[in-house]
């Protein structure tokens, strides 16, 4: 309504430091930002169930959720956050434990039609940004642009496909080693040229500490060393020994790089290849 509109009208206004870019050459600290991208696979309307999802899943972003531009949000500016990354990491990881006691929850209730199962994808990324007012004079808006920006929606983008829920580039991954992490591929993503790893967020700390977490991971590690290698016939008989029914995401994977792998068995990449893999949507 009219107090909504006005209060939207009141954060585009808000007056925040300039655009800036800290460059690393100064030897200052740096802005590094995680930044997320969430998107709904599924088509969710203009209407009050909406904004009991926005409601719901977004607060441990504490930002806004909206239906056509998803969220997007920073740690470590406007404010200093020397944990950002954990931050990051742990709401994430949040949003998506929320959204799964919704996908019990929801359809018990008759208050909001709910669309079924709802999945979403979180894109997290760490980097050097250009991040401030930015518009004109009559509407300025706090914002953030930048390789770093644009590579997290990329990454976004790229959880579906491998069939997770968060996925996280290889700076952010640095610095989240003691979590559950799974290397997934290194992409070359669309519109970019330098070639990334990303990986999969699967858990916290204790998660990753777990015997279950520690076997799969040891044997997705044994898969992508195959695979790396060109040992078609080792990483096809290490991938058929993952267990389609655990708790990890092993069913995607499984069926992603043993099709992939086919191929390339029959039509090989050659001595210099790379391991990197070209995306070909956003």
């Amino acid at each position: 309504g009219i107090e909504r509109q006005t209060v939207g009208g009141i954060q585009g206004q808000v007056a925040f430091p300039p655009a800036t870019e800290v460059p690393e050459s100064e030897g200052v600290r740096i802005n590094f930002l995680d930044c997320v991208r969430q998107t709904l696979d599924c088509e969710l309307a203009l209407n009050p169930r909406l904004v009991v999802f926005g409601e719901d899943v977004g607060p441990p972003l504490g930002a806004v959720f909206t239906a056509t531009q998803g969220l997007k949000t920073a740690w470590n500016a406007p404010l200093d956050d020397p944990e950002h990354a954990v931050n990051a990491a742990d709401t994430a990881l949040a949003m998506s434990a929320r959204l799964r006691e919704l996908n019990v929850e929801m359809p018990l209730q008759d208050k909001y039609p709910w669309p079924g199962e709802v999945r979403i994808g979180i894109g997290l990324n760490s980097g050097n940004v250009c991040v401030g007012n930015m518009g004109s004079e009559r509407r300025l808006n706090y914002s953030m642009i930048g390789d770093t920006v644009n590579l997290a929606a990329r990454i976004e983008g790229q959880t579906k496909y491998y069939g997770v829920e968060i996925a996280i580039g290889q700076d952010l991954a640095r610095r989240l080693e003691h979590y559950a992490l799974l290397p997934l591929d290194t992409v070359r993503v669309v519109g970019r040229e330098q070639a990334e790893r990303i990986y999969a967020l699967l858990g916290d700390p204790e998660v990753a500490q777990t015997p279950q977490f520690c076997t799969f991971a040891a044997d997705w590690a044994a898969v992508l060393d195959a695979y790396r290698a060109q040992d078609w016939g080792s990483a096809l008989a290490l991938l058929d020994a993952l267990d389609p029914a655990g708790a990890w995401p092993s069913a995607r994977l499984k069926s992603l790089y043993t099709d992939r792998i086919e191929r390339l068995r029959e039509d090989p990449p050659g001595a210099d290849w790379d391991g990197v893999f070209a995306a070909t949507s956003k």
